[in-house]
């Protein structure tokens, strides 16, 4: 079980928090072990051990286009412009309204 750790390589990823480089730490982690061939996750059908790919692929594009943004619209238009196959777009959008919230 990756839950929101891995997602589908049909959809975008959230990614509402800037912990990009940890999330790739524990991804390679998951890539390591052997035992498995299917992997559940929380926002569809279990995927194959090709998705923690497509997520690594998906955080490091994110990582330098969150790197790049000024502000959440920058970060979801070009996020979605790098992925535009993807289904879910409205998980971009909240990831960048809590990636750029104001402090409290």
């Amino acid at each position: 079980m990756a839950f929101d750790l891995v997602f589908s390589p049909n959809q975008h990823a959230f990614t509402g928090a800037n912990h990009f480089h940890h999330w790739m730490i524990v991804l390679e982690s998951l890539k390591a072990l052997q035992a498995y061939d299917t992997i559940i996750i929380r926002h569809d059908t279990p995927v194959s051990r090709s998705a923690t790919d497509s997520t690594m692929t998906y955080v490091k594009r994110a990582k330098e286009i969150h790197a790049a943004s000024a502000d959440a619209k920058t970060y979801s238009e070009n996020l979605k412009a790098a992925f535009p196959d993807l289904q879910q777009a409205g998980f971009v959008d909240l990831s960048a309204s809590y990636l750029y919230a104001a402090p409290h």
